[in-house]
């Protein structure tokens, strides 16, 4: 936000796609950030801040579609190792990696703790 000034935009959309905010603290960067992009006449996208009346903190509230947490949910990362069909499937950033093995993948590559995989013939 600090390089707006630098840029000086003159309209259009903002789109913001993270978590909702959890905290006072944050809701009021929601807040804060919504008047800067009103300065430069940009239209936001990603979240509403919704008065919530007699001397209440507005509330911020996400817009559909746009919620990012940073991790998929375990039902869209099986939607898209669908829909890639991929060769070989090797889970990495999971807590579970053995999953992959009870929902049916005979293709499943388990990498051990700081092991290397060489995989030959990758397309």
């Amino acid at each position: 936000m600090n390089r707006l000034f630098d840029i000086n935009p003159s309209g259009g959309t903002y789109i913001y796609s993270s978590s909702e905010a959890y905290t006072e603290e944050q809701a009021i960067d929601f807040i804060r950030l919504k008047n800067w992009l009103a300065m430069f006449n940009m239209k936001v996208k990603g979240f509403q801040v919704v008065d919530s009346g007699q001397g209440q903190w507005p509330k911020i509230e996400p817009e559909q579609g746009y919620h990012v947490s940073g991790h998929a949910s375990r039902e869209d990362i099986l939607k898209v190792v669908e829909s890639i069909n991929p060769d070989i499937v090797i889970p990495v950033h999971t807590e579970k990696p053995t999953d992959f093995l009870k929902y049916g993948y005979s293709n499943v590559l388990i990498p051990g703790q700081n092991n290397e995989i060489i995989l030959d013939n990758v397309v």
